[in-house]
């Protein structure tokens, strides 16, 4: 299904439907609609700095797992690319902190707490160095600064590796803590996004 908001082409695959769908019917926790809400926040950073530096969206595409924003052909300089790749995490962190300040001042929920660590743990997975991610859009413009296109190539290699100790670290956590897959699952998915990437280039 395709409409168009604001000039842009907004695209929700017919799997990321039905995964929502699915979310919302069996989640008997509440905790589904906080983590949509830490995604909505992380990805409203990015499109607001593209609308402050003029560089709107024309497409955004909703997949499982995956929030795409196509922008035109960019014309800016790279330190404002690095700017719309960090206002995501950044959008985040500053979420989490105000809303720290609402439960230490204002209102204790356990909901809150959940907000606050959701929001935590998307800026720290969303910085990570890893191709696909927005940590990884910073190294690879930091990198091409250095060496051009040889940038891509090391930052394959730096995500290789990067989600190796990952998935041995993920790996760890799921046999000595009782079965927390969530650093596994984690891992899997960057690692999922590491080959979708590899084959794309193919």
């Amino acid at each position: 299904m395709t409409f168009r908001l604001f000039r842009c082409d907004v695209t929700i695959s017919v799997p990321f439907a039905a995964m929502l769908a699915a979310l919302l019917y069996f989640d008997r926790t509440g905790l589904f609609p906080l983590a949509l809400a830490v995604v909505l926040i992380h990805e409203t950073g990015h499109i607001a700095a593209c609308r402050m530096l003029h560089q709107l969206p024309s497409r955004i595409v909703l997949r499982p797992g995956a929030v795409q924003i196509f922008t035109p052909p960019s014309v800016l300089p790279p330190l404002w690319d690095v700017v719309i790749a960090l206002a995501g995490p950044l959008l985040n962190l500053a979420a989490g902190a105000v809303a720290a300040l609402v439960y230490a001042f204002c209102y204790q929920h356990v909901n809150l707490l959940v907000f606050i660590a959701g929001n935590l743990a998307a800026a720290l997975f969303n910085l990570m160095p890893v191709q696909g991610l927005d940590g990884g859009r910073v190294l690879e413009l930091i990198l091409y600064a250095q060496m051009g296109e040889n940038a891509v190539r090391v930052l394959k290699w730096i995500s290789f590796f990067f989600i190796l100790l990952l998935l041995a670290a993920g790996l760890w956590v799921f046999i000595h803590s009782l079965g927390n897959p969530t650093l596994l699952i984690a891992a899997l998915y960057l690692a999922a996004l590491w080959l979708m990437g590899i084959k794309s280039k193919n």
